[in-house]
């Protein structure tokens, strides 16, 4: 059952490992996107039960959430989470600007976190095709706002699948603001088991 798959550290390291690379990919495209400099870390992964993950989120914490499927042969949900205020953050910084008055997203903002979120998740999907040889693409984003667990139990309703999740953290740093975003891996059953396997990290039987 995935609800009892654990990883081994050399696991966890590899996967890490390609966060680090997609990470690094995903700077140099961002950076391109606003032609400023821009660096990528992951300070952390962890592999978690779905039920912790709103603890993580913070359970009163409002986000935005950018959610896409995972489209191939292994097959997912990918989720892009970013604190309510770190996002206008973000879209300010990207657009030159300082807006210190209560805000809504408007359109042109939800593009815009829609690119940063197909940036972010098209680099993890195209590094992790490389390694493993597979066709893996993100699906168009979809975006919310509200309590992290409300999105995550959202997600749980329409892909009750999902029991585990690969959770990347993310620092994203442009000029001197650093902004943190969680990734979110949700594979479908059996979808970690064949990326494991095409990495030469089989699961101990």
């Amino acid at each position: 059952m995935m609800e009892n798959f654990t990883l081994s550290p050399m696991q966890l390291d590899a996967l890490k490992e390609l966060g680090n690379i997609s990470a690094g990919n995903a700077a140099t495209a961002f950076s391109q996107m606003v032609n400023r400099k821009v660096d990528m870390d992951v300070p952390q992964v962890q592999f978690v039960p779905l039920d912790e993950v709103g603890t993580i989120l913070g359970e009163n914490t409002v986000r935005v959430g950018l959610y896409q499927k995972i489209l191939g042969k292994a097959t997912g949900s990918i989720l892009i989470m970013i604190s309510r205020s770190s996002a206008f953050e973000l879209i300010d910084l990207v657009a030159k600007r300082k807006d210190p008055r209560p805000r809504i997203l408007t359109p042109v903002d939800e593009d815009l976190l829609k690119e940063l979120a197909n940036i972010l998740s098209g680099c993890y999907l195209t590094t992790l095709s490389q390694m493993t040889g597979f066709l893996l693409m993100p699906s168009v984003p979809n975006i919310a706002v509200d309590v992290g667990r409300a999105i995550v139990d959202y997600l749980t309703q329409i892909n009750p699948e999902m029991h585990v999740a690969f959770v990347i953290y993310n620092e994203l740093v442009i000029e001197q603001s650093s902004i943190m975003t969680n990734i979110f891996l949700f594979p479908n059953p059996n979808c970690l088991e064949i990326i494991l396997k095409s990495l030469g990290l089989p699961q101990s039987k």
